[in-house]
């Protein structure tokens, strides 16, 4: 197996700062050339065929939504990590239910962006019952 991506790198990049970041805002996805050590260096490519030789769209969607949920995530994480009141057993609880909405909780006989979809959308809704909380 390899990353298909490489020697590219790709980020996300907002004119909003990340704790204003929110889903459905228009992001660029931006792709990075590392340096490449190995393979010869006489074939170009640009970046768009580089990523169809991969069938990864340039705009990949999943790619925004996955980096607008971890943009919410780290956000909500810093707001409420050592806020008074915040338990341990709190922040072990916010940790797993993360855990299990990006990495576990997934059907492989189901479509898998409708699962993460909608694993999001339920992590953002315990989210924002945290404001009523605490």
């Amino acid at each position: 197996m390899h990353n298909a991506l490489f020697p590219l790198g790709r980020i996300v990049a907002s004119e909003h700062a990340p704790e204003h970041m929110e889903l459905g805002n228009s992001y660029e996805v931006q792709y990075i050339l590392n340096h490449i050590r190995c393979g010869s260096l006489k074939k170009k490519q640009t970046v768009r065929s580089w990523l169809e030789n991969y069938n990864i769209p340039v705009e990949d969607q999943f790619f925004i939504k996955w980096n607008e949920a971890l943009f919410k995530i780290v956000t909500t994480i810093q707001k409420y990590d050592g806020k008074d009141g915040v338990t341990e057993r709190v922040m072990d609880m916010m940790w797993s239910t993360i855990f299990s909405s990006l990495y576990s909780d997934y059907h492989t006989h189901q479509d898998f962006y409708q699962q993460f979809e909608s694993n999001i959308s339920k992590l953002l809704g315990v989210f924002d019952s945290l404001d009523k909380m605490f």
